[in-house]
């Protein structure tokens, strides 16, 4: 645009119904379409420095509060409760590894976002001589609760239990 036709460009978009949005309102149209707060982008360079500022800030939160009103991570079993370490995941999770090893920390991971790949995936159909580096991928999965509760961000989720998985709203333990 030539100069000084921002504002009345700008003007005209909006009253024929474009939509101002920031980081804000991507976040909140993203949560509104359940996929999540710009959730799947840490495999990007943008995104690790976005989740460097996220764990920062929460890191700062947390240390504002006095002593007897926050959590002690170290007391729950938390290792790392203000960013997502999805290296070690990964590294904790190979086929080869038997239990307690762990393989060296990869950071070089990814998340799969190609529809038909993520399809072959879940019908088993993907083999390990194909291009996919399994061992270094990442696949996004929505989880629903059941009852009361509710996940915020960088919560633990444990693998179920055959009973938790077969778990029916009526029925109570």
């Amino acid at each position: 645009l030539p100069a000084g036709w921002g504002m009345p460009a700008w003007m005209c978009l909006v009253f024929a119904g474009a939509r101002v949005g920031g980081r804000k309102e991507l976040e909140h149209f993203q949560l509104e379409e359940r996929n999540g707060i710009c959730a799947g982008w840490e495999d990007s360079g943008w995104g690790r420095r976005e989740a460097g500022v996220r764990e920062e800030g929460m890191r700062r939160k947390h240390f504002l509060l006095p002593p007897d009103k926050r959590v002690n991570h170290a007391v729950v079993g938390i290792a790392s409760p203000f960013s997502r370490q999805w290296g070690i995941l990964l590294a904790d999770w190979r086929e080869e590894m038997w239990a307690g090893e762990r393989e060296e920390v990869n950071n070089d991971w990814y998340v799969v976002r190609n529809k038909e790949v993520i399809k072959k995936i879940g019908m088993g159909e993907i083999a390990q001589d194909s291009n996919i580096d399994l061992d270094k991928a990442l696949l996004r999965v929505r989880i629903e609760l059941i009852g009361k509760g509710r996940l915020g961000e960088n919560s633990l989720i444990c693998v179920p239990r055959e009973s938790d998985v077969n778990y029916d709203v009526g029925e109570r333990e």
